[in-house]
């Protein structure tokens, strides 16, 4: 396990900016060791719930996140100044959430990222079908899931 020892650095610090019409109550930052990968996760408390953030070079990705009840989650187009461009592996995993309505910022959806999701009757991109399907999508990006179409700004994605 020489490459899979990960080293954590977590530092919490409570902030009082604004990340459009919601609060950043914490971030905190995870470092690894291997292949140097380094990520910053942020916590934005959404209601009940929190979505938690990657930086990646100059955009972000949603990394997971965390349910409390909530139906409907709304990611952002920017966070902490970035572009949310993605949605990592497993972020929406067998969470029993209705509704998500992405950016049209979204540029990558990474396998699994809606795996299970058994509840999830809507998914909303706030752009052009054309936009969704430049999409890259990982194979498996929405396994399991029972949705079948995606609503656009201009009709809707057969999936």
């Amino acid at each position: 396990m020489k490459k899979g020892v990960l080293l954590f650095s977590l530092a919490s610090l409570f902030l009082l900016a604004s990340c459009k019409n919601n609060e950043i109550i914490s971030t905190s930052t995870l470092t690894t060791t291997s292949d140097s990968i380094h990520s910053t996760t942020y916590v934005t408390n959404w209601g009940e719930n929190t979505l938690h953030y990657k930086k990646i070079g100059a955009v972000c990705f949603v990394g997971y996140y965390q349910y409390a009840g909530k139906d409907i989650v709304e990611i952002p187009s920017e966070h902490d100044g970035r572009d949310v461009a993605g949605i990592s592996r497993y972020t929406f995993s067998n969470i029993p959430i209705q509704t998500v309505i992405m950016p049209n910022t979204i540029v990558e959806i990474k396998e699994y990222a809606f795996n299970n999701c058994t509840s999830l009757e809507n998914l909303i991109f706030k752009g052009t079908k054309e936009e969704f399907n430049s999409i890259l999508k990982e194979e498996n990006w929405n396994y399991n899931s029972l949705f079948t179409k995606v609503t656009c700004d201009d009709g809707e994605v057969e999936i």
